[in-house]
């Protein structure tokens, strides 16, 4: 993981850490096919550009996107069989 901090009075607070692929992967057991097609319909938070070659999530924004799934009920869809990650 990579850590940047935000020039703030507090120092937790606005703390940014970038995920690179690898622990997005291991951090929401996702694989890297699922994250690109989530990415593709909009259903998955886009990487952002540190650099040439170089992409990074925000780590709140992956924080979020598990939140939404841990607390959302599961639809019908998701109970009739198959993995459905949406």
């Amino acid at each position: 993981m990579t850590k940047v901090e935000n020039t703030s009075k507090n120092r937790h607070e606005g703390q940014i850490i970038a995920l690179r692929l690898p622990k997005v992967l291991e951090y929401t057991g996702l694989s890297r096919t699922q994250v690109y097609r989530l990415i593709s319909i909009g259903k998955f938070p886009a990487p952002r550009k540190l650099s040439a070659g170089i992409s990074a999530w925000n780590q709140k924004d992956i924080d979020s996107w598990l939140q939404d799934k841990f607390l959302t009920p599961h639809s019908l869809e998701s109970k009739k069989g198959g993995a459905n990650v949406d």
